[in-house]
């Protein structure tokens, strides 16, 4: 219905705006498809639980240790779930197991880097002693960041933090 005096173009116009606006509103909010897999490994649970903060939390602070030989046998064992050339593809046939191949690989590439980094450092005549201490320090974060992610995502569904 017009309002006395609008123009029917005019109205069309503004209509088109606001549709424009509100899929720019819906595209913010949730950008990923619901049909990736992708997404819904990394978002799924996050996007329908609550998800709340805890502060020193040791029930999930063990929790994450009992899973130390777990994933330090996948570390162990490169790309024993999925094969060095699927893990690039886009289509999966286990998300998970793709996400804990990447965090594995992540770990190997940091004790890599980290091993070359102390070579250098030891060749240009520093400290043995220290060049080791931070050696271990790089290698340790390396294997804790790959861990942790592998937990928070594979594990908790993507809800570290629940």
């Amino acid at each position: 219905v017009l309002a006395q005096g609008q123009h029917p173009t005019a109205t069309a116009r503004t209509t088109a705006r606001t549709t424009a606006k509100q899929q720019k509103h819906n595209n913010l909010v949730h950008p990923f498809s619901r049909h990736d897999p992708f997404a819904k490994l990394i978002f799924g649970s996050i996007m329908t639980t609550t998800c709340t903060l805890h502060c020193m939390n040791f029930r999930l602070a063990k929790e994450w240790l009992r899973t130390c030989d777990e994933y330090a046998k996948y570390v162990q064992k490169p790309f024993s779930s999925v094969a060095p050339s699927q893990i690039w593809k886009c289509h999966q046939a286990n998300w998970g197991d793709a996400y804990k191949e990447w965090g594995v690989l992540q770990f190997w590439v940091g004790l890599i880097v980290a091993s070359v980094i102390a070579v250098v450092r030891v060749s240009d005549g520093k400290d043995v002693i220290k060049v080791a201490t931070d050696l271990s320090i790089r290698v340790l974060v390396a294997y804790v960041l790959a861990h942790f992610s592998w937990f928070a995502v594979v594990k908790k569904k993507g809800c570290f933090c629940c």
